[in-house]
Formats: C-alpha cells, structure tokens, sequence
C-alpha cells in the first residue's frame, strides 16, 4: 500500500476539487483523506496499481503530486494570534 500527496498552494483548494478528491479517494484509496500540519493533504492506503492513474486524475483537476520542498512548505498564516510560525501580528493591524 501507498500514499500520493499533494502540496495545496497556501492550503487553497476549491469545493469542486475537494469534492472530486474524496471521489477519488473512495476509488483509489480505503476512503481517507489525511491532512497534514502544512495545510497539504495525503490519500493513504493506495494500492500499487492504482497510484499512476491516482496521480494522473489529481493533476487533471490541477493538484501537483510533484514534491517541492518550497512549495510544500508554503503556508497560509493568520498572523502571530494564531500561529506560531507567524512573522508579524496581523490581527493588530486596524486599517483606517
């Protein structure tokens, strides 16, 4: 058994995607959907035969299985309140 991963772009994925992920992860997969603490996500339990077409029907609908070390770490972050990866404190910010 395998796992394809996909790094989200900041996290961002759109209803139509995700909708289609967890199609695809019924049929490919044992159903499971695993996100990740970077806002990426991995389908588990992925037969040998099946991770080729997986990864081909994931790019299709614009989700790279292609690892980046840069682009897998790219997050989306709501400022030091709330994240402790954050480089500034964004909540404070009142903008006039």
């Amino acid at each position: 058994m395998n796992y394809v991963g996909v790094a989200l772009p900041a996290g961002q994925i759109t209803p139509k995607q995700m909708l289609r992920v967890a199609e695809l992860a019924e049929s490919y997969g044992s159903g499971e959907i695993r996100l990740t603490v970077w806002q990426n996500f991995i389908v588990p339990n992925v037969p040998d035969a099946f991770v080729p077409t997986l990864k081909r029907a994931l790019e299709k609908i614009g989700l790279s299985t292609r690892q980046s070390n840069l682009a897998s770490g790219v997050i989306a972050c709501t400022g030091n309140s709330y994240c402790k990866f954050a480089q500034s404190n964004t909540k404070a910010m009142h903008w006039n």
